[in-house]
């Protein structure tokens, strides 16, 4: 609970708030509501440092959370969103909304996992090239170079043999 641009509230959050959270460990695709696992009391009791947390970076009192589980990587995506203080808590409406969502946030998480893989394996691929000192070239049907490794990139600039022109 807690935007980017707070520096402050990033970095406690990184330095183990999440680690006291009453939403670390949500039941798979289970649309949970804060105020239905636990009242104010318990979560003081359970959650100390999650509850200051939440009390010094946020206006928020009422906690919806959805995870869900990617298979084929085994990434945990986890889904979150507050209600302020002087907002209702999260009810039928929101959980029939939030439900109705969870077809659309499946194939989400797949779609990135699926990129996230891809990205991976393509600084792999540069990483292992780049030691290798082997310079490489993605070009399309045409001869056009798409993309470049750093080594590929200083042999380019050197103009010793091999440049390009016009993107060729």
């Amino acid at each position: 609970v807690c935007s980017p641009r707070d520096a402050a509230a990033v970095a406690a959050l990184q330095q183990g708030s999440y680690r006291d959270s009453p939403f670390l460990d949500l039941p798979e695709g289970e649309i949970c509501f804060l105020h239905e696992m636990m009242d104010q009391t318990e979560l003081q009791l359970r959650h100390p440092r999650y509850v200051e947390y939440v009390r010094r970076f946020s206006g928020a009192y009422d906690l919806a959370g959805i995870n869900l589980l990617e298979p084929s990587m085994g990434m945990v995506y986890r889904f979150r969103m507050a209600r302020l203080r002087d907002e209702p808590p999260f009810g039928a409406e929101e959980r029939r909304l939030l439900f109705s969502l969870l077809p659309k946030l499946r194939t989400a998480v797949a779609l990135h996992a699926r990129l996230a893989l891809e990205q991976y394996k393509h600084s792999v691929l540069d990483e292992s090239t780049a030691r290798l000192a082997l310079g490489s070239l993605v070009l399309d049907a045409t001869g056009r170079v798409l993309v470049t490794n750093v080594v590929a990139d200083r042999i380019l600039r050197e103009r010793d043999g091999f440049m390009l022109r016009e993107g060729i």
